[in-house]
């Protein structure tokens, strides 16, 4: 198996036994491997390499029927795993854990189609925030209000990170007033983080058009503030 992938790390050898011995013993390491959500795609691919040659290293050995089985059946559950993982790094935003932008322009001609109210939030004096408290500090806040935004919402929703402290939250079926997702998310927020918002519907039917929208419109708010 080293000499098929030969830039093997420690931790990649050590993710190979941990593969194998999960293949073939009775005694489930499930949770030491699926413990994966922190990792890049660059690194899932590599699992998912090492995942292959380590099966296939396993089913070379002399072993009863009963036990290729078991393999096959933990080798199938381990490949779903890690490529669930790489769609979840496809559309999310790996720091937030909002959906990205590009998920949000592959959507553009399906969600134009909808009748939605869309958010857009901005964080007020967020390069303040980093300059003064560096960018840890920064990324947690981001982190924050971002679980906010998406616990302010319904399982069918988007919340979506459009770019550095600009949030896009988009409500299908206009099931709820403005006011009431505002009220939402400043009540969980308390006074730690500030932040700007616009929002309007929809009309057009052109999806990045109300971004525009919705953009301008927490401008000018956010400058009402100042």
């Amino acid at each position: 198996m080293a000499e098929q992938l030969p830039d093997l790390e420690l931790n990649d050898i050590c993710y190979a036994f941990d593969v194998l011995c999960y293949l073939m013993s009775d005694v489930s390491c499930e949770q030491k491997l699926l413990n994966q959500n922190h990792i890049t795609n660059r690194t899932i691919d590599k699992k998912i390499d090492i995942l292959h040659h380590t099966a296939r290293f396993a089913f070379n050995l002399t072993l009863d029927g009963q036990t290729y089985q078991k393999m096959g059946l933990r080798y199938i559950e381990l490949i779903e795993f890690n490529t669930g993982i790489m769609k979840d790094f496809s559309i999310k935003d790996s720091l937030t854990g909002a959906l990205s932008f590009d998920y949000l322009k592959s959507l553009d001609k399906r969600l134009s189609q909808e009748s939605f109210l869309l958010f857009f939030f901005d964080l007020d004096n967020f390069k303040q925030l980093n300059d003064r408290h560096g960018h840890e500090v920064g990324n947690q806040t981001l982190q924050a209000f971002s679980k906010v935004l998406i616990e302010s919402v319904r399982v069918s929703d988007f919340v979506f990170r459009y770019g550095g402290d600009e949030f896009v939250v988009i409500l299908l079926n206009n099931h709820i007033e403005p006011h009431q997702l505002t009220e939402r998310v400043s009540r969980q927020l308390g006074n730690d983080i500030q932040y700007s918002v616009g929002w309007t519907y929809n009309k057009d039917f052109d999806l990045f058009k109300t971004i525009k929208i919705a953009d301008s419109l927490m401008y000018k708010n956010k400058r009402k503030r100042r």
